[in-house]
């Protein structure tokens, strides 16, 4: 399947779905879908394509499985406890925080499905002090919205830059998470992101 999927897509990026997310119900976000030898067997066929590969993560199990298999990029990385150990794969990686998705989804309380809420909320808890820490150990955080999420519209990029801001990024970091740093987690270096 991985095989036929990187021969006919004409898009760069295959995106795993690592772990379930907070918008399935009936599905745990943090529940892991891969084990790292099914994901590594998947990426490796990715970038024999030469197309680069994103997981879908919430929670630091599905993290690790992904950063050992190899993945490029790490969207979300929702994670409710901290262990410098098994994020050390994650250095050779990028992180897509998308604190834009789970801020826009409990702004939507009262309107979205309360299971939505139910797990967003312990989700969005701790992403923002774990994503500081991540930061503080040298992990490259990349700016993305994970637009079209509720309440998270497109064009949203400057409310996520803004949202950095608040973990610890200075100002010229969260400029460059949405330049030089994403040109570099992309393979556009010298192509965009730079003047």
């Amino acid at each position: 399947m991985i095989r036929f999927m990187t021969a006919t897509l004409h898009n760069n990026i295959l995106k795993f779905m690592v772990t379930g997310g907070v918008l399935t119900q009936g599905v745990r976000a943090g529940a892991e879908a891969f084990t790292e030898g099914e994901l590594r067997a998947g990426i490796e066929e990715a970038h024999k394509a030469d197309k680069l590969t994103a997981a879908h993560v919430q929670g630091l199990a599905g993290i690790k499985n992904a950063s050992c298999a190899g993945i490029d990029t790490i969207e979300h990385g929702a994670f409710d406890t901290w262990d410098e150990e098994a994020l050390d794969p994650l250095q050779s990686r990028w992180l897509v925080p998308t604190f834009a998705a789970p801020d826009g989804i409990l702004s939507g309380t009262g309107t979205l499905p309360e299971c939505i809420i139910s797990n967003t909320e312990p989700v969005a808890a701790k992403h923002q002090e774990n994503t500081a820490a991540a930061h503080q150990f040298s992990i490259r955080i990349v700016a993305g919205t994970d637009a079209g999420t509720p309440f998270n519209p497109h064009g949203n990029l400057p409310w996520e830059l803004e949202l950095l801001s608040r973990v610890g990024l200075s100002h010229l970091e969260v400029l460059r998470s949405a330049t030089t740093v994403a040109s570099e987690a992309l393979n556009l270096t010298g192509q965009v992101g730079t003047l």
